[in-house]
């Protein structure tokens, strides 16, 4: 057992029981302890992503990937076609549904697509979503892909394309070798199994359209589940080295201040997608507006997102594509004082904003300007 590691988790602590951390105590506190937590979750995920600000793997890598996929299909398949003329044809919300969604295959996928998609796709999918519009949970989607996919040189094709070579096969066979008229038995065999591979494609093509037409903007985690996994995690690193107890509670108590630096810390990170383009996440102050608020005549938009606005994590890819990592319960007004807010005021409900660093001023944690960081 390492008497350095266990000395800088002790000062960081300390720092946290007197109040005097801020987003360096707390980046030295997960880094060095994450090796100590038992349990692969929250916590080491968040650990590993401010050890590492460039990701192209984790827990919050393959949801983000995922979601970028969807949006990047839907792009592409708009960029293939005319609008004007496609509209033409395109009637109801159905066909404009397939439309969108034509720009992938079930018969033949790449192998990184197709576990991007129907794979980290399908986890990220809320199960209730997937029941009402498949009549399939998880476990028997999953089940049904590893029973129709098979994988061969980087590409997942669908096994029913087997049935289909060989009735096609024996219908190019000359009719000395095969003549249906005759042959009334094989015939209806081979009828029946081109039914049965159109149904089975059917099936798990309208399965594959609800799983990559489906993408929610729901946080990747949530405010009271880092609340509890901060403290079960620094809590086995605490035991794992014989550390004083008394500071679980100082964990606890200051567990808000600690998501802030975390927030901060991950402010500018990169992900790197299956296409190598890449994202940076961004620290910003979201409201969850309301329309019929903002109509009012004294509206300030700018008071507003202060007074009601939170912190959260917001993706940006492409300048094309934005979407939520995080948004945390954080208020902006607990780490910002209105008398710098005011110097440069956001009006959007989602507003990249310029204080990105956690410090102390006056022992108290805020959110500041760090045009040297």
């Amino acid at each position: 057992m390492s008497v350095k590691v266990k000395q800088a988790i002790t000062n960081c602590l300390i720092k946290v029981g007197n109040k005097s951390f801020d987003e360096e105590t707390i980046r030295t506190l997960l880094i060095v302890s994450r090796e100590h937590f038992k349990t692969d979750g929250l916590i080491k995920e968040l650990a590993h992503f401010i050890a590492h600000t460039e990701r192209n793997q984790g827990i919050f890598h393959k949801k983000i990937s995922s979601r970028y996929a969807k949006f990047k299909l839907v792009e592409e398949q708009v960029k293939k076609y005319n609008i004007k003329e496609s509209s033409k044809k395109i009637k109801t919300e159905d066909e404009l549904s397939d439309f969108m969604l034509d720009g992938v295959s079930v018969e033949k996928i790449e192998g990184k697509l197709f576990n991007i998609l129907y794979s980290d796709g399908l986890e990220d999918l809320p199960e209730s979503h997937l029941m009402k519009y498949t009549g399939f949970n998880k476990t028997e989607v999953k089940k049904l892909f590893e029973q129709f996919y098979i994988k061969k040189d980087g590409f997942y094709y669908i096994t029913t394309n087997t049935i289909e070579n060989y009735v096609n096969a024996f219908k190019k066979l000359p009719l000395s070798k095969y003549n249906p008229a005759k042959e009334v038995e094989l015939a209806e065999e081979l009828r029946k199994g081109e039914v049965l591979e159109q149904q089975i494609k059917s099936k798990i093509d309208g399965i594959q359209r609800v799983i990559r037409g489906s993408i929610f903007f729901n946080s990747v985690f949530d405010t009271n589940t880092f609340r509890q996994e901060i403290v079960t995690s620094i809590t086995q690193a605490i035991s794992k080295f014989g550390i004083d107890k008394k500071y679980i509670s100082h964990i606890k108590s200051n567990s808000d201040d600690i998501l802030l630096c975390i927030m901060t810390l991950l402010h500018d990170s990169k992900f790197t997608f299956f296409d190598k383009s890449e994202a940076k996440l961004f620290l910003c102050f979201y409201l969850n507006c309301n329309a019929e608020e903002a109509q009012k005549t004294n509206y300030n938009p700018g008071d507003i997102l202060y007074e009601k606005g939170v912190i959260a994590l917001y993706i940006s890819a492409q300048d094309t594509i934005t979407f939520p990592l995080f948004v945390s319960d954080l208020q902006i007004k607990n780490y910002l004082p209105y008398k710098t807010y005011k110097e440069n005021p956001l009006t959007s409900d989602i507003s990249k904003t310029i204080w990105t660093t956690a410090s102390r001023i006056e022992m108290r944690l805020q959110l500041i300007n760090d045009t040297n960081g």
